[in-house]
């Protein structure tokens, strides 16, 4: 990943199961309109949707076979995405 300038890779992924995340894609779409600036240019919007972000095509990344730079993670756009789902209640729930 190093060697590529890559910064987040997966293995697998999977159909999610609809009803254990009924308000988490809404939530995404608040959270891109009410942030555009965190929203990457070539983002992997076009993987998870088939209808530019309108609906979620269900594509679950297996966070047990993720790897990523450190810094991604405690980057300020990803710090902004947390806290608003986290906000936005349910998320330990979904």
């Amino acid at each position: 990943m190093e060697d590529q300038n890559k910064t987040y890779g997966w293995t697998i992924t999977m159909y999610e199961f609809e009803k254990t995340i009924p308000t988490l894609w809404n939530h995404v779409r608040d959270f891109m309109n009410l942030h555009p600036a965190y929203v990457a240019e070539d983002n992997a919007l076009g993987f998870m949707s088939h209808d530019q972000g309108a609906s979620y095509n269900l594509c679950h990344f297996w966070s047990n076979f993720e790897i990523a730079d450190m810094d991604f993670w405690r980057g300020e756009a990803y710090t902004a995405f947390f806290e608003y789902l986290d906000s936005q209640g349910g998320f330990y729930y979904e």
